[in-house]
């Protein structure tokens, strides 16, 4: 694994040992270091020939720029066209510069953050590949849902993460929760009619509900009956990583597999 600059954006890369025109953009939850979790995702992309990078959200972390819904959307957006265009790359640890470029690009999301990805084909139609890992769709605290409510999630940034936070938009985020922001993932469905979509969720998840996906999927499939798209729900599995039961292992291993079809 290599940690690569470009513009403002930083964090891991990997290579498989072939290399591949096809890059794995994964989209994290809630901001964090690298966890375990995301050492299997890689592992799993590469020796399935695949390359892989996570990158840091734009004022997260390592990478610039305003912590915002729309800058959320910038970072996998500004990851695809520099890849896209074969742009320069800086490996932080050596200082060495190199370019390489993709052809094809599945974008990989889960969590709370992961609501991003369902709306790169609304900004960028040349997006067709979506994987979707226990996620937000929606946020409304109306529902009689068991799960992480909006305060919940605030006082989390508030208390825990905004230690790691260059700095956090409030009322961007606040009007993002009241729906003011124009990007809520289910009145945005439309784009993903054409869409190869892989979704999973776990349904003993106790922060977002499995009921969120099994709704969304139901939409995805009455927007286009022939559409291509995947639903995995794996039972007894929890929220975050999960040894005994290996949920994301399983979850990545038949992503890998659907859109592997999609890619020939």
């Amino acid at each position: 694994m290599q940690i690569i600059r470009f513009w403002e954006i930083v964090w891991n890369y990997s290579r498989s040992e072939k290399g591949s025109d096809t890059l794995f953009i994964y989209a994290s939850g809630m901001p964090s270091i690298p966890c375990p979790n995301m050492e299997w995702y890689e592992k799993l992309i590469n020796e399935s020939w695949y390359d892989f990078f996570a990158p840091d959200y734009y004022w997260f972390f390592r990478s610039w720029k305003t912590f915002t819904p729309q800058s959320n959307i910038d970072t996998l957006l500004d990851t695809k066209n520099h890849f896209e265009n074969s742009w320069k790359i800086q490996d932080v640890f050596s200082g060495e510069y190199s370019e390489i470029k993709y052809k094809n690009f599945v974008f990989v999301w889960e969590s709370w953050w992961g609501w991003v990805v369902s709306l790169m084909p609304k900004f960028d139609k040349n997006i067709k590949n979506i994987a979707l890992i226990n996620p937000v769709f929606e946020y409304n605290n109306d529902l009689w849902y068991d799960e992480e409510k909006i305060e919940d999630f605030l006082w989390v940034i508030d208390r825990w993460f905004k230690n790691l936070l260059r700095g956090f938009g409030w009322l961007e985020w606040e009007k993002h929760f009241q729906d003011s922001s124009w990007l809520t993932p289910t009145k945005n469905m439309k784009y993903l009619k054409a869409c190869n979509v892989f979704l999973t969720h776990w349904d003993a998840d106790d922060v977002i509900n499995v009921n969120r996906a099994r709704d969304f999927y139901e939409k995805l499939k009455n927007i286009n009956p022939a559409g291509q798209f995947n639903y995995l729900e794996i039972p007894w599995g929890i929220h975050f990583w999960d040894l005994e039961r290996q949920t994301w292992v399983i979850s990545f291993s038949k992503l890998i597999k659907f859109f592997e079809n999609k890619l020939k």
